[in-house]
């Protein structure tokens, strides 16, 4: 079944809540406040950030325990 909403928009959607996030005085209600103004359902864009900062949250930690490790002593 294809999807209701285009990659772009996906995209958009997720970097406009992750920025607006980062802000303290735009972060509160971010979620609703863009899922409404882009004619999106709350609980799809909620998904989509959370899923989103899950594979940055596994990437970051791939990326930083690279040459992180102590040698073992032998």
């Amino acid at each position: 079944m294809p999807s209701k909403y285009t990659p772009e928009l996906k995209t958009r959607a997720i970097e406009l809540v992750l920025h607006a996030q980062a802000d303290p005085d735009t972060a509160r209600g971010a979620v609703s406040r863009i899922a409404d103004e882009l004619n999106l359902s709350r609980e799809t864009l909620r998904i989509w950030v959370t899923q989103t900062q899950g594979i940055r949250r596994v990437h970051a930690d791939r990326v930083g325990g690279l040459g992180s490790r102590k040698p073992q002593a032998a």
